[in-house]
C-alpha cells in the first residue's frame, strides 16, 4: 500500500509539473451513470506507451488494458520510476471511449481511439489538463 501511495504520489507530481490549460472539466465517460451505452471496443485491450511532458523532463509511461470476465482493468507503469505501478480504481469504457481515475480522482485520463493504434485524450491533475496520445506497444 506504502509503495502504491508512494508511486502514485511521484506521478502526481509529474503531472503537476504540467502547464496549466484551463479548468479541467469532468470527465464524460467517468461521469456517466448506468451501464455504458456501447459495448467495449475490444481494440481498447492490450498494451499502450505514451510520453508525458512535464516541462521537466519527458516521463515514458507504460499502460495495460484488460476487458477479460467483462470488466475493465487499467494498470499504468512508470519504468523511469523503479516500475511504478498504479491501478486504477474507477475504469469506464463506453464503446471506443474509456475514462480512469484513481480513487479520489487525483489522477484523471479520458480518451478515445484514433484508428487502431492511438488513443488520444487528456489527463487531469487538479485543475491541470495535459492533452497525452497513448501509442499501442503489442
Amino acid at each position: 500500500m506504502r509503495l502504491t501511495a508512494a508511486c502514485l504520489a511521484a506521478f502526481a507530481l509529474t503531472l503537476a509539473a504540467c502547464g496549466p490549460s484551463g479548468p479541467g472539466e469532468p470527465m464524460a465517460v467517468l461521469s456517466g451513470t448506468g451501464e455504458p451505452a456501447e459495448t467495449p471496443d475490444r481494440r481498447l485491450e492490450g498494451v499502450w506507451e505514451a510520453v508525458l511532458e512535464t516541462g521537466v523532463e519527458p516521463r515514458p509511461l507504460q499502460l495495460a488494458i484488460s476487458l477479460e470476465g467483462g470488466t475493465a482493468q487499467v494498470i499504468l507503469t512508470a519504468p523511469d520510476q523503479g516500475g511504478a505501478r498504479v491501478r486504477f480504481e474507477q475504469v469506464r469504457v463506453d464503446g471506443p471511449r474509456v475514462g480512469f481515475a484513481t480513487g479520489l480522482g487525483a489522477l484523471l485520463f479520458e480518451g478515445e481511439l484514433d484508428g487502431d493504434d492511438t488513443i488520444a485524450g487528456t489527463v487531469r491533475q487538479g485543475r491541470d489538463a495535459s492533452a497525452l496520445a497513448w501509442t499501442r506497444s503489442q
